[in-house]
């Protein structure tokens, strides 16, 4: 591992970007973790909620471990870019479903709140 010193500027801030990632998804992982986990066995809410809860988990998990990931392999230009093009894509295709999901239904607190958190993520 090379010395900071001699370490490329870029090196570092995309180090520190996966680091901010890593901490914004993992709380959003365990939130809709813990919800698609209570609606699977809560038959009170629907099977929808399910679903949603867990694609959400899916998604911020994928952003969570492709961070991770990406923190300790060797840094090459094309591995970082197939890595930034996976996070922006569950970035983004979470974001757009939730947005989507939010706008075309009725109005919940819960729902808002996941557009949200989607869109925190996107950032």
């Amino acid at each position: 591992m090379p010395s900071p010193q001699t370490r490329p500027l870029s090196e570092h801030f995309f180090h520190i970007l996966g680091a901010f990632q890593w901490l914004v998804a993992l709380p959003f992982m365990f939130r809709f973790g813990t919800g698609a986990w209570s609606d699977l066995f809560g038959a009170w809410r629907g099977f929808y909620y399910f679903i949603v809860d867990f694609m959400t988990t899916l998604m911020a998990s994928g952003i969570f471990f492709t961070a991770l990931l990406q923190r300790g392999a060797v840094d090459t230009k094309l591995r970082t870019l197939v890595f930034e093009a996976i996070k922006t894509t569950l970035a983004t295709g979470m974001w757009i479903w939730l947005i989507a999901d939010s706008a075309s239904s009725p109005s919940t607190a819960e729902r808002i709140s996941r557009a949200a958190a989607a869109t925190v993520l996107l950032v």
